[in-house]
């Protein structure tokens, strides 16, 4: 009687699988799993902890800079803020890198008709969170179910604020949805200076930047990742072939 461990019979040929035969086929489907795997992503950090100057538009710039990057122009931007103190919805913040331009923050919570904004913005002091493309809007986070930590900061990962206005605008101006993204900067070479600006544009509350950090993933084509599964597919097809040719040209 043929025990299990050593045959298998396939439903296509009648034939028996040995146990060398497939484990050829486990490798080869290793091979294709790991061919699908995320690329490593390289994280920047600056500790800061500086006063933003309260009631003051020239604000605070802070700049990492990114050289040695050989991970290609096609890449995922995240972005970590870490903002103690403060009224949050006084704060206005972008990043730039080359001829790229985000706002982070525009004075979250003020508008005029969307439902529970104000005139001074969301009263929460502090934020430790961080930005990715496709998150909630983080102008009316409190709309969307936030997280706090024990010091009051807001938590989480958010989508940008995105509107590219003057943080002095009308309060009816921030109704409108943001116009950029992170994905702003994909396409460009993350080699150079990344400054990110802050300033708080009302008097009356501290709110000091503790530190940021930039974290890039290089994203690979579609169409090069689909080339690749199918070399390593035909690849393995080939190996398990010449395996089974081998082993009936010796029965």
């Amino acid at each position: 009687m043929r025990r299990w461990q050593d045959e298998l019979i396939t439903p296509y040929s009648g034939r028996s699988m040995t146990f060398p035969q497939r484990k050829v086929i486990l490798r080869a489907l290793l091979l294709c799993s790991l061919a699908t795997l995320p690329l490593r992503a390289a994280l920047y950090s600056n500790y800061v902890n500086t006063a933003i100057p309260d009631g003051n538009l020239s604000g605070l710039n802070d700049v990492i800079n990114v050289s040695g990057w050989t991970g290609g122009n096609d890449l995922e931007v995240k972005l970590n803020i870490d903002v103690s103190g403060g009224w949050n919805g006084d704060l206005y913040a972008y990043i730039t890198h080359g001829d790229g331009f985000v706002v982070l923050l525009n004075r979250t919570g003020r508008g005029l008709t969307t439902s529970g904004s104000t005139s001074f913005g969301y009263s929460d002091t502090g934020l430790n969170i961080t930005f990715a493309t496709g998150g909630s809007d983080v102008h009316w986070y409190q709309n969307n179910s936030p997280s706090y930590n024990g010091s009051g900061q807001l938590t989480g990962t958010w989508d940008v604020d995105g509107r590219s206005i003057s943080p002095l605008s009308s309060r009816a101006s921030f109704d409108a949805n943001g116009s950029t993204n992170l994905m702003a900067f994909n396409g460009t070479d993350p080699n150079g200076n990344w400054t990110i600006f802050f300033a708080d544009v009302v008097s009356g509350q501290q709110a000091t930047l503790k530190g940021w950090s930039l974290e890039l993933t290089p994203v690979p084509e579609p169409v090069n990742v689909a080339l690749g599964l199918f070399g390593v597919a035909l690849g393995c097809v080939g190996l398990c072939r010449r395996r089974w040719s081998r082993r009936v040209g010796h029965t």
